[in-house]
């Protein structure tokens, strides 16, 4: 509901296409200047660089209560940045507008276009498509059976080009 709500405000829902990060910046920098926000974290689209940060924000439901649950959601973000490449088209926004729609509506039932078949399909087609959702389960599985710290320095190590 919340996020419906946000999507009276005049910065929310799917950001505008920008051309790179600078003209993101661009935007939200004279946004300030005219006084119409008071900062650069007034903008509430689905999806948002953090300029502070160095991150992207992806706007996503309260965290759920299981640690697990919290865990795939966090996969299927990744998933879902990892598959929109930078050199990928702007999505179309009106078929993002029916899709987040539907998805709000009708949840794991929704019938979602496919963005690049324009064919009705489900939310569970769509994700078989993402590349990046078995990494986060493989992650899941080295922490209940070799540990946090195991885990942690897995990670360390991919991160390096260790492993």
């Amino acid at each position: 509901t919340r996020a419906e709500l946000l999507q009276l405000l005049p910065r929310a829902g799917a950001p505008p296409p920008f051309r790179d990060y600078e003209g993101f910046l661009a935007f939200a920098e004279l946004l300030v200047e005219l006084g119409l926000a008071d900062d650069l974290m007034r903008l509430w689209w689905d999806v948002r660089p953090h300029p502070r940060l160095g991150t992207l924000e992806i706007r996503a439901p309260d965290q759920p209560t299981r640690l697990a649950d919290t865990a795939a959601l966090a996969g299927l973000c990744h998933a879902l940045v990892v598959a929109a490449h930078p050199a990928a088209a702007c999505a179309d926004r009106g078929l993002y507008a029916q899709n987040r729609w539907a998805a709000a509506r009708f949840g794991a039932q929704a019938g979602l276009i496919h963005p690049e078949t324009r064919e009705l399909t489900t939310p569970q087609e769509l994700l078989g498509g993402l590349d990046g959702l078995d990494q986060a389960g493989e992650q899941l599985a080295i922490g209940r059976s070799d540990g946090l710290r195991a885990l942690r320095e897995r990670l360390v190590a991919l991160t390096y080009d260790q492993l």
